[in-house]
């Protein structure tokens, strides 16, 4: 594949540590010419992986490093399209040719054109390569894609200080996929999978500490987890069909969930148990939304209704209707003003 493939282990990882050496140096020339170099890059995604080659990147774009404002577009450019291309070869390193010449061909800036020269210079055999640059692009609206999931995706949440992502999926047929993961934001790493329930995964929260982890599913119950340790503390049983929305309040002292056996429940965070049960829907309550000052709650039912609470005296304020469709999400904007809802139906 590459001739640096011949080096020793030692040689290799020198080679893998050498951008932050030159770095510490200031050896801002040799930096970037390394970095640029197709057959280094290369080397070090097959190797290592692609997230340690584009954190090289990140010592040639520091205010410390006499690059100029020119050449760090560029390397910007290079990073970007590793960052997007980085679930792709992680798998399948001889996809990284096609990738970058798919991504970067239309900027004729001097580094790249020397990179994507190198990397057709490298595929000997034929292969298929794009001509025009028909993949995204860096610096689209995509930035990365997360890869680890075997079934379908059906939340995600952000953790409070943005650190972490959370998504919850559902195992395909005969698997056993049921699970959480927690991402890193910056790197895409996936850092721990929580396991435990034994059907779909149908929403995830944060509490609002960042302490705690709460899951809701098609197996009836709601899980409250250790973020840190990913340990399950709790399952909350009361549901008798499947849970399919899960909120926390600001306060963290209660949690609230909807479900397919029609009621929303409001539990107890540290005791586990059910405190009041509402019960004006008639059909599952399928989505759930706290006003912004966390005194209303928002739920949304397949009886196609909306209705809001009062948190206070577990009453409720209004019913919206909407109309001939079922609701399957909601939000409300910040300022609490609005509503908004989701139906699969098409009008």
């Amino acid at each position: 594949m590459s001739e640096f493939k011949e080096f020793s282990l030692e040689d290799e990882e020198y080679l893998l540590n050498l951008p932050y050496h030159l770095a510490q140096a200031s050896m801002a020339n040799d930096l970037y010419e390394l970095i640029t170099d197709f057959e280094f890059i290369e080397h070090k995604i097959f190797i290592s992986s692609p997230q340690p080659l584009i954190e090289d990147y990140d010592f040639a774009l520091t205010s410390d490093i006499q690059i100029t404002e020119d050449k760090k577009d560029a390397l910007k450019l290079i990073q970007g399209a590793l960052r997007l291309s980085g679930h792709i070869v992680s798998e399948d390193n001889s996809q990284l040719a096609g990738q970058m010449l798919g991504r970067l061909s239309s900027y004729q800036m001097p580094a790249i054109q020397k990179t994507l020269k190198q990397a057709k210079q490298k595929r000997k055999s034929p292969w298929l390569h794009p001509i025009t640059p028909s993949l995204r692009p860096p610096f689209s609206s995509l930035i990365r894609t997360l890869k680890g999931h075997t079934g379908d995706i059906n939340a995600v949440t952000v953790t409070p200080n943005g650190h972490y992502i959370i998504s919850a999926a559902a195992g395909l047929l005969l698997s056993s996929e049921n699970t959480l993961k927690i991402w890193d934001f910056r790197t895409g790493a996936v850092l721990c999978t929580l396991t435990s329930h034994t059907q779909r995964v149908n929403a995830v929260v944060v509490t609002p500490d960042g302490q705690h982890i709460i899951s809701a599913s098609d197996d009836s119950t709601i899980k409250i987890w250790d973020f840190c340790t990913g340990q399950l503390l709790c399952t909350l049983t009361g549901h008798t069909k499947k849970v399919n929305a899960v909120v926390v309040t600001l306060d963290g002292q209660y949690i609230i969930s909807a479900s397919d056996d029609n009621t929303i429940r409001i539990w107890d965070f540290h005791a586990g148990n059910i405190l009041v049960s509402l019960n004006a829907h008639t059909a599952a309550v399928t989505a759930l939304a706290l006003m912004p000052d966390g005194l209303q709650l928002v739920s949304g039912s397949k009886d196609k209704t909306i209705k809001v609470w009062n948190l206070t005296t577990c009453s409720e304020f209004f019913t919206l209707r909407n109309g001939i469709t079922e609701v399957t999400t909601l939000a409300v904007t910040p300022d609490g003003k609005y509503i908004l809802s989701g139906s699969n139906a098409i009008l």
